[in-house]
């Protein structure tokens, strides 16, 4: 079995630390609901994911394999039309339908 990409392997441990603490922190309180939760650390891993592969080609060859398979109504479709919506009201234009 080969090595993981150097980019993949610090995108995955950023993740995993940043979800260990999430999930310290949401089980101190639980000032959301669990599924709200679940659907940020997802989204979390999706926008480390796309950061990466906008700056690094075999990341990038990486992300365009993983959306090939996303559903339409999947967690990076999700995110990515949140996020043009909102950058669509920043800039003044229409929120994307």
């Amino acid at each position: 079995m080969s090595e993981p990409p150097a980019r993949l392997e610090l995108v995955i441990r950023s993740w995993i630390s940043l979800a260990e603490s999430t999930a310290l922190i949401w089980l101190d309180g639980r000032r959301i609901p669990r599924a709200e939760l679940q659907a940020q650390l997802v989204h979390d891993l999706a926008a480390l994911l796309a950061v990466s592969a906008a700056y690094d080609e075999e990341m990038g060859a990486l992300l365009r394999r993983i959306l090939k398979d996303e559903p339409a109504d999947g967690p990076f479709a999700d995110l990515v039309s949140r996020l043009v919506a909102l950058a669509s009201e920043e800039s003044g234009a229409a929120p994307a339908g």
